[in-house]
């Protein structure tokens, strides 16, 4: 699951939340070699907690696609452009802490014309930052978020989510770097 192209991930970099949960570097199940894995602890919990979220979208698009395999038609998934930026790689946003940032996906669009819902969400795990982030009109196509004065050197990494209203409700994701100076 985390090697699935929805924007959510990047598979060469597995601490990044997806699909398939959430990898910690650590001590494999032979007790002998180190891996990415998620079979035990904090990582496990984590893991738990973001697989359970995403497991009605990853539910969805595997029904999408038996719908395809099926019938050779059915619901596509949204796709996600943010700051005219169109694809599925993650946005790297250099700012000034303290600094005001636009994100907007007005121009995003769903290839069956569904209409799309929107949510805006920060993933603490996979940056750098522990402090609260406010991102304002989260559950808009067009969104604000400050970056906080004490996050220079960091990095904070916000999810946009957009969902579409076909049948089997796909879910398409971009992933937001921001790495404030």
């Amino acid at each position: 699951m985390h090697l699935i192209p929805n924007g959510l991930s990047n598979p060469d970099i597995p601490t990044q939340v997806s699909w398939s949960g959430y990898f910690e570097n650590s001590i494999g199940r032979d007790s002998l070699t180190n891996s990415y894995t998620n079979y035990t602890g904090k990582a496990y919990d984590i893991c738990t907690k973001y697989f359970e979220y995403f497991y009605p979208a990853n539910f969805n698009n595997f029904a999408a696609r038996m719908d395809w395999a099926k019938n050779g038609k059915g619901n596509r998934n949204p796709l996600v452009i943010i700051n005219g930026d169109q694809g599925i790689n993650p946005i790297k946003i250099v700012g000034k802490a303290g600094e005001k940032i636009v994100l907007d996906t007005s121009k995003s669009s769903d290839p069956d014309g569904d209409q799309l819902k929107y949510k805006w969400w920060i993933i603490p795990e996979a940056g750098t930052y522990s402090g609260n982030i406010k991102i304002s009109k989260s559950e808009s196509n067009t969104t604000k978020l400050s970056i906080p004065t004490d996050a220079a050197g960091k990095n904070i990494h916000v999810i946009c989510e957009v969902t579409d209203n076909g049948v089997h409700n796909l879910t398409s994701y971009r992933r937001i770097i921001l790495k404030p100076e």
